[in-house]
C-alpha cells in the first residue's frame, strides 16, 4: 500500500527540487520521492546492521 507524505521546504532546497524535476523531465513529485529513495539508500549504506 501507498502512503502520501507532505514536505515543507525553504526556497533553495524547493529550486534544487525544482532543478532536479527540469533536468531529467521528472514531476516534483517523482524527483521528492527518487531523492527520499537514494537519501534512505544512502543512510542504510553508513548505518552498519
Amino acid at each position: 500500500m501507498d502512503s502520501r507524505y507532505t514536505v515543507v521546504c525553504d526556497e533553495d532546497l524547493s529550486r534544487g527540487v525544482q532543478h532536479i524535476a527540469r533536468k531529467y523531465e521528472l514531476t516534483h513529485e517523482e524527483a521528492v520521492r527518487q531523492l527520499v529513495e537514494v537519501g534512505l539508500e544512502h543512510l542504510e549504506e553508513e548505518v552498519p546492521a
